[in-house]
Parts: C-alpha cells; structure tokens; sequence
C-alpha cells in the first residue's frame, strides 16, 4: 500500500477551498463540557511548559508528588497540567519520570475516589520522545496522536502534518523543525512518521486514521465507531480547525464511556477541546508594575531569531549577548556575573533587558546538543537567581529554558495560567512560593508566532 509522502508546498486558500464543509453541530462543545461534570479528570503531562497556550483558568504543577496530587484531583475544574519538561532530559530519565508520575497519580486518584484520563502533551512539529513517554505511561486500549495546533498554523490532513509559512503550508519533514538534532525526522505522513519513530516495530499500514472526511461527514458516531473497531491500535487525528477538533473529542469520550481507555499524544488544541473551552480571552487585567522588564531568549530555531532581531530594532532595549563559546570552554560563572550586573541595572533604571544566547550553536550530535543546552540553561538560571532587583515581568523565549527557570530559578510549584497573552501564548502568574509572588511570566514558544509577536507580547507589558 502506497502512502502520500509529499515534499513540496501547498498554497494554503486553495487547500482551504478544497475541504468538505464543517460538521454542522454547533453544540458539540457545551456536550463536551456537561460530560466534563462529574466525568473524569483529565491529567495532562506537559513535556515543555508552553502547554496551556490555547486554554484559560488552569494550574500548572510542577510537583507531582501524591500529596500535591490528591490536592488538585480534588479540585472541581475538569483538568490540570504536570510540568515534566521531559523533551529536555534524554530519553531515559523521560521514560523514568513518566512512570514515576503515573504511579503516584495512580495512589492520588485512588486515595481520592477519582477517575481520570491522560493526556501526552507534546509538539506539534512533532518534537519530543515519542514513543517512548507514552509506552511509560501503562496499558491501554489505544493510543491516539493529535498533533492539530491551529494557534501555530499547525493542521493534519491526508495524515500528514503540516506547517503554515506565510500563504503557503509546508511537509513537517521539510521544516527546520525536523532536523532537530535530538528529535529529528524524515517524514510528514504521521503513519509514516510512526513507523520510522517506532524503528519498524510498527508498520505504516497498522496505523489507523480518522479522516477529515469520515469527521466532517459523519460527526462523533462515526468517530467513536472507528475507535472502538481498533482495539490497542494507534490511531492518527486529521484536523483542520477547531469543529474537527469537537467532533473528535465527542466521538472520543464515547468511546471511553463504553469503558475503553486511550493515551492521547496531543498538542495544545486538544487539550482546550477536551477541556471543553471555547476560543480563550487574551490576558488582560494586568496592572503595571515598577523597574523594567526582562525578557531572555534561549531558543535557536529560525523564528525565535527573527522574533529577537525585530525587538531589537523596534524599541530602546538593553541587549545583552550570553557566550555560548565562554560557557562551552568552562568559563560561566564569568558570564553569569557579567550578565546579571547588566540586567540589574537596566531593571533599576526602569529600562527592559533582552538577554539572549549566542545565535549559532555548532554541536556533533544529539547527546552533545543536550548536554550543551543543559549547560546554557543552567547559566541563565543563575543569572535570573542573582538579581538583586525584582523586573517587572519576565518573558523566557523557549520552552526548555522557561522550564527550568520557573522551577529552578523561581520556585514555582503550582502556577496560575490565566489566559494566554497572545494566542498560542501562555502567560504564568507566579504564587506566593515563588521569588517573585504575582510577577506575570510568559512562556513565548521558540516556535509560535509572526516575526513582530515577540515585540508586541513586550510592549503589551510595557504599557499594562
């Protein structure tokens, strides 16, 4: 059986026009919504901390002790994040922290007398240790993969996966993303894609999909049909905007009142839908707060560049190059001093501060590039944990450096995400625990947003 590979760009209206028309059913959300009450609660397992980017009004772990579970399994919203940030360990300490979790939330729900369903979530350009996590995660009767994210231009059709660029949508397998150095691929048809991340174990032609026909045209029964026909089967979501999404989801959650149990592989958008969420407000209400901002960018794919150079342009910041090459030859503590002195001042004088790492980062091979990215982030960890002045809000560009830093660096154990501050966006506001209690963080993806999204998330704060 021959499977589409494709390798060139599609202009993106006339793969629009070409779509059959919606599923009708403009009530699927609010049916989604009611089985939320009283049904189980929907654990997410985040492997950065940019997973609340297209959902409102939820908390964040970062401690996923029994004790803290019990605490949020008992609370009345329909869903609740763990921050494991596996995509930045090696693959091995993610498999061991995905069972270390399942285990304790085991004894949690079971202490509390309450179901629950998980949720995988991870990339949408498919980065990340899959499949790995989701085999720590126990038995079940299927795994679904959803990697739909429409907030980042994200959309699967003919199960493939593909990224919009401006007025076109590119293959995955085409994309910088993946020549990723530690999660790279060769393949945008997710069944393909499957197989080759599988190592063969799994065959192309194993893997079902859910067609963006059979949801457009037949709804949720058809969904949830074709899920209970593919016992311990992988199965493939195509999606193309957030109707496809609902369908879904309501096909999915039948199928899992007729007593089945999936582990989904999704990014963000699955995650509101089965939240049952609408389009989030963008985070307003925020008050303006005195000293100047700081905003730290890790992340090196191609936008997050793009993103930098054009702040940079836009408005007077203090820029401030960290030396990736120093911190390579041992010489960090050096420029964590260095670093740290500059933004405290620019924060005194009431003036934003935009650290940023070298911009080209040349390693041999994957363990490399982890180990040197471990080594970085430890650095700038330091620096943020040195400031003798309190910003006004930070921003960390990349979602394993914000990781560590609102841990590490700030202390924080559970995190209120109010809405996001642009969409695809997620926005912290900080606890009490925390070094800087009610200090908004935003969490800025390396791989979301226009080139001048990082400057308006800035001047958002600037003018709160």
């Amino acid at each position: 059986m021959t499977i589409f590979e494709p390798t060139e760009p599609v202009a993106f209206s006339e793969w629009q026009a070409s779509l059959p028309p919606e599923y009708p059913d403009s009530t699927l959300l609010e049916r989604i919504r009611e089985r939320n009450r009283g049904g189980a609660k929907v654990v997410v397992l985040d492997d950065d901390p940019t997973g609340p980017q297209a959902i409102s009004d939820v908390y964040v772990l970062t401690d996923w002790s029994v004790d803290a579970l019990q605490r949020e399994l008992a609370e009345p919203r329909p869903l609740f994040f763990i921050l494991a940030n596996t995509r930045a360990m090696p693959e091995d300490r993610a498999v061991a922290l995905h069972r270390e979790i399942a285990g304790n939330l085991r004894v949690a729900a079971e202490a509390v007398g309450c179901r629950y369903a998980l949720v995988s979530r991870s990339d949408s350009t498919l980065r990340g240790h899959y499949p790995a996590e989701v085999d720590a995660l126990g038995d079940c009767d299927g795994t679904i993969i959803a990697p739909f994210f429409l907030e980042g231009g994200r959309y699967t059709y003919g199960d493939v996966q593909w990224v919009r660029e401006g007025d076109h949508l590119l293959p995955a397998a085409v994309t910088p993303y993946a020549r990723d150095l530690a999660f790279g691929y060769q393949h945008s048809n997710m069944r393909n894609w499957v197989e080759e991340k599988w190592d063969g174990r799994m065959r192309a032609d194993d893997v079902q999909s859910i067609s963006l026909e059979l949801i457009r045209r037949g709804g949720p029964d058809a969904v949830a049909a074709s899920l209970l026909s593919s016992r311990r089967q992988t199965t493939i979501v195509n999606a193309a905007s957030y109707r496809d999404m609902e369908v879904f989801v309501a096909g999915l959650m039948s199928a899992e009142a007729a007593g089945w149990r999936f582990v989904c592989r999704t990014a963000a958008s699955f995650v509101r839908v089965r939240a049952g969420q609408g389009n989030p407000p963008i985070a307003a209400g925020l008050s303006k707060r005195p000293g100047g901002g700081l905003v730290i960018v890790g992340s090196h794919v191609p936008k997050s560049s793009a993103q930098l150079n054009v702040l940079m342009r836009a408005l007077p910041v203090d820029s401030i190059e960290l030396s990736v090459p120093e911190i390579a030859q041992g010489r960090a503590a050096r420029e964590t001093e260095r670093a740290g002195a500059l933004i405290a001042h620019s924060i005194r004088q009431g003036r934003t501060a935009v650290l940023y790492t070298t911009r080209t980062v040349e390693t041999r091979s994957a363990t490399d590039s982890l180990e040197l990215g471990a080594n970085i982030t430890q650095t700038v960890v330091n620096i943020v944990r040195s400031l003798s002045s309190e910003p006004a809000y930070l921003i960390v560009k990349g979602g394993w450096t914000a990781s560590v830093i609102g841990t590490q660096a700030l202390g924080a154990k559970r995190a209120y995400a109010p809405a996001p501050i642009l969409p695809g966006v997620p926005m912290w506001l900080l606890g009490d625990e925390t070094r800087f209690p009610g200090m908004p963080y935003v969490i800025f993806p390396g791989n979301v947003g226009s080139d001048d999204a990082l400057l308006t998330v800035v001047q958002r704060l600037q003018t709160a």
